[in-house]
């Protein structure tokens, strides 16, 4: 039974769960912002009842950041309680903070279904929900990511590249590099070579590359891709060569994926005098292995 709920910024959980057929005078003044009627002898009530085939739904809520690698670039998530589908209260948002607590309380049909009382996030356009009356996961419009969410990526093995090559000026210069790390992430901010979700039944796999940096009068042509288990070729999302590989490669790949391999394949054109010669080398390879969590 999945009783919890992931986004960039949220790790969100019903720790406790209630029903009453009354609340204190005091919780009906905190939620309505109004003094409830004073009972038949005049008094001021000391309880108020839920009204008839309705009862009070009392929820415990706890979040924090489930601190999905790269860190900084989180989306805003909002959080919404709905009864039947309809839009009750906000609850919160991780704009000013990701660490939330507290209590919701809310009057609603007494033979609700898990699905009709629920805590909505809002995540990019994704939306998801827990059920304010046993904590389950009731919807997410991106269920996969909780195939791979908390998957690691080891660099089993590695090749390391070097050559030199002449410059324009005869000068000899170096080209270095290997593949050093690897992480999986279901979100990817634009600055950190995604585009938001990764897709239905995908995920973002970024590669990091220690690339030595080519000559100023050197263009570095050098090219990316991964190759899957079933032969299958996968070119980047993003363009890393064009920083010296100071951005991670990143890729969609199948949140099942269990292994893959990185191909490197070096080129560089010497810009400068009559001609710009070529030089390029084999490709150099990379192994990496993703363990789920």
């Amino acid at each position: 039974m999945a009783t919890r709920l992931l986004a960039p910024g949220v790790d969100l959980r019903i720790v406790d769960v209630a029903q009453s057929e009354t609340i204190s005078a005091e919780v009906y003044e905190d939620l309505t912002e109004t003094r409830p009627e004073a009972d038949e002898s005049g008094e001021p009530a000391d309880t108020v009842s839920a009204a008839e085939g309705e009862m009070f739904l009392i929820a415990t809520y706890s979040s924090d950041d489930p601190q999905w690698e790269p860190r900084g670039n989180e989306p805003e998530s909002q959080a919404t309680v709905l009864v039947a589908g309809n839009e009750v209260a906000e609850v919160f948002t991780t704009e000013e903070a990701t660490m939330q607590r507290g209590t919701i309380v809310v009057s609603a049909p007494a033979e609700s279904n898990p699905e009709d009382i629920v805590l909505e996030i809002e995540t990019d356009e994704a939306f998801q929900s827990l059920s304010l009356l046993d904590g389950t996961r009731t919807s997410s419009d991106v269920e996969h990511i909780y195939d791979a969410s908390e998957s690691t990526v080891e660099v089993t093995s590695a090749e390391e590249f070097e050559k030199t090559y002449k410059t324009w000026v005869g000068d000899e210069a170096r080209i270095a590099g290997s593949v050093v790390d690897g992480f999986l992430a279901p979100w990817l901010d634009r600055r950190d070579g995604g585009n938001g979700w990764a897709g239905s039944g995908q995920t973002y796999l970024s590669v990091a590359v220690d690339w030595a940096e080519v000559e100023t009068s050197t263009q570095d042509h050098t090219s990316i891709h991964l190759v899957l288990p079933d032969e299958t070729t996968v070119k980047p999302e993003n363009s890393p060569v064009r920083s010296n590989f100071e951005d991670d490669a990143v890729f969609r790949v199948p949140v099942e994926t269990e292994k893959v391999t990185v191909v490197i394949e070096p080129e560089i054109e010497v810009i400068g005098g009559t001609s710009s010669p070529v030089d390029d080398w084999e490709p150099f390879e990379a192994e990496l292995e993703i363990h789920a969590a």
